[in-house]
């Protein structure tokens, strides 16, 4: 089976970026205000539940910096990958995301 990337937007809780459970991140970029991460089994049918999620410690990723120049100007751009496993999981609620310790 081949196996692609997706982007998708991504936000960031508490240090940990937060993905739709079954997906797995391979990459993050810090594009400026949006934060987009590069997935692995991602479905343009949308086979997967929207309200479940999967976190993973920013910090233990290793974080990549890109030296660019645009136009003259100097502009970096900041990456993360290696995440590992997630350590936590979470669940979308009316007050947001419910988070707990990853069930084993």
């Amino acid at each position: 089976m081949k196996r692609t990337l997706t982007a998708i937007e991504a936000e960031l809780w508490d240090g940990y970026i937060v993905i739709p459970k079954g997906m797995k991140p391979v990459f993050l970029h810090d594009h400026g205000n949006r934060l987009l991460a590069y997935v692995l089994d991602w479905s343009p049918s949308g086979e997967y539940d929207a309200t479940y999620f999967d976190l993973y410690l920013l910090s233990a990723a290793t974080r990549f910096v890109l030296p660019l120049v645009v136009n003259g100007e100097r502009s970096d751009q900041t990456w993360y990958g290696a995440f590992g496993e997630y350590s936590k999981e979470a669940f979308k609620t009316g007050d947001g995301l419910r988070v707990r310790d990853r069930q084993t």
